[in-house]
C-alpha cells in the first residue's frame, strides 16, 4: 500500500538480481550473505505518489483517512498533489537506531535522487569488487505495519512470513511488535534464528497451516507456539493427541469468487462442516477458541469481508450453544488486503468496511481478539 519509506539498505550477493526489487518488490535478501547499508528517498519508492496517514522512521506522506476512504476515483496525479501538501516529518527513535546498528544501514537526505544515493554507494565500493548489488526500502514494512494500526486498530497484525521469509523483514517487525504466520518449520525456524529465545512465542505466533505432518506439530509444540487452526477431523485427533493444550481456530470456507487468487478450493470448512468438527473437537477435548478465514489474495469485492464476517459470527454464537460449549474469542481475518492505495478497492476502502462490521457485530465489549496476516500489504 504505502511504498514509500526512506530506509534503504545496500545488499550484494554473488548472483546478479534480475529485477528491480524497488519496484516490483520481490526481493529477498539473506541476511547472514549481505553487506547492509541504507539510504532515504521519496524516489525510490513509487507509492509516494499515494496519499498515506501514518508515523515512521523519517518523512512520510500525511493524509485524511475519511479523505482516502470516501475517495472513489483514482486520479493518481490527483493523489499526489496531496501528498506533496501534506507531507510531515516524524521520527521514532528505536526504529532508527535499529536500523543503524542492527542492520549497518544509514538514513540520507529525503530529497535525495535515486541516481545520487546509488552513486554514493557505488563511491563506497573498491573498484576491484564487480559483485552485483540491489538496494532495498527496508522502511517500507515498517510503514505498512503503522499505516495498518492506524486504519485497523482493533486488529493484531501477524506477518506472513512465506510471503517474503527474509530476517531484515522478520527483525523489524518483531520490533515493532507484531506477530507471525508460519505455516511451516523453516518459516518457524527464521523468526526463532531472528528473535531469540526471549520472544514469546505462544503469543505471537500462528502455525497457520491446516493440514500439518506430526513432526511439524511436534517442532511448533516444542517452540512454545500454542495457536494453530484446522479444517477437518483429521486434524483435529493429531492435535489430540500430539498437541492436546493447543489453542486452535476454525478455518472457515468464505466465498471468495471476487478474488484473484482464490483459497476455498483448497483450505477450509463449510458451515455444515464446521458444526461437526465442533461436535468432535467436544468430544475430543480439543480447545477451540474461535475461528479463522481468508478471502483469498487481491480481493476486489470488499463485500466479501462483510460475508465473511457475518459467517464467523454464526459460527461464535452456535460455538457456544450448551451442546457444545465453547467460548470463541479469537477471530483471524486472513490477508488479501490491497498494497496500493490506488487499487479498486483501496485498503482505506476496506478498513472502513471491516471496522463498520466488526464494531457491530463483535463489539470489544464482549472481549473479542482480532488478528489477521499481512501478506498482501508487506508483499507489493
Amino acid at each position: 500500500m504505502f511504498r514509500s519509506l526512506l530506509t534503504f539498505t545496500l545488499m550484494k550477493k554473488r548472483e546478479m538480481a534480475h529485477h528491480d526489487s524497488n519496484r516490483q518488490g520481490t526481493t529477498k535478501p539473506e541476511t547472514s550473505n549481505s553487506d547492509s547499508r541504507k539510504a532515504d528517498n521519496n524516489e525510490l519508492d513509487n507509492d509516494d505518489r499515494q496519499p498515506s496517514r501514518t508515523n515512521l522512521v523519517h518523512r512520510l506522506s500525511v493524509a485524511l483517512d475519511d479523505e482516502l476512504a470516501n475517495n472513489l476515483g483514482h486520479d493518481q496525479d490527483q493523489q499526489a498533489r496531496r501528498v506533496v501538501e501534506r507531507r510531515k516529518t516524524f521520527s521514532v527513535h528505536h526504529l532508527k537506531e535499529l536500523f543503524e546498528n542492527e542492520f549497518g544501514a544509514r538514513l540520507v537526505d529525503y530529497g535525495q535522487t535515486t541516481a545520487s544515493i546509488v552513486r554514493q554507494f557505488c563511491n563506497e565500493i573498491p573498484v576491484t569488487d564487480d559483485t552485483p548489488f540491489y538496494i532495498v526500502n527496508l522502511s517500507h514494512y515498517a510503514r505498512q505495519y503503522l499505516q495498518w494500526l492506524h486504519f485497523l486498530g482493533r486488529i493484531h497484525p501477524f506477518y506472513a512470513v512465506k510471503c517474503n521469509p527474509n530476517g531484515f523483514i522478520v527483525r523489524i517487525i518483531a520490533e515493532m511488535g507484531g506477530g507471525f504466520d508460519c505455516a511451516s518449520v523453516e518459516e518457524l525456524d527464521l523468526v526463532r534464528a531472528t528473535c531469540g529465545v526471549d520472544f514469546d512465542y505462544a503469543a505471537r505466533i500462528i502455525f497457520a497451516h491446516p493440514c500439518k505432518s506430526v513432526s511439524h506439530i511436534k517442532q511448533f509444540r516444542e517452540a512454545g507456539v500454542r495457536m494453530t487452526v484446522v479444517d477437518n477431523e483429521d486434524e483435529l485427533k493429531k492435535l489430540k493427541e500430539h498437541w492436546p493444550e493447543a489453542k486452535v481456530l476454525l478455518r472457515l470456507k468464505p466465498d471468495d469468487k471476487g478474488s484473484l487468487s482464490p483459497f476455498s478450493t483448497k483450505f477450509g470448512a463449510n458451515e455444515l462442516e464446521c458444526i461437526t468438527l465442533l461436535r468432535m473437537a467436544r468430544l475430543l477435548g480439543v480447545q477451540l477458541v474461535g475461528c479463522s478465514f481468508h478471502v483469498g489474495s487481491r480481493c476486489l469485492d470488499a463485500q466479501i469481508y462483510t460475508q465473511s464476517l457475518r459467517l464467523a459470527r454464526r459460527l461464535f454464537d452456535i460455538a457456544g450453544r450448551d451442546e457444545f460449549g465453547f467460548d470463541f474469542k479469537v477471530l483471524d481475518i486472513g490477508g488479501g488486503f490491497s498494497g496500493h492505495n490506488w487499487d479498486k478497492p483501496s485498503f482505506p476502502e476496506v478498513a472502513k468496511l471491516i471496522n463498520k462490521t466488526l464494531d457491530k457485530l463483535f463489539p470489544e465489549s464482549e472481549g473479542n481478539e482480532a488478528i489477521t496476516d499481512l501478506l498482501n500489504m508487506t508483499k507489493q
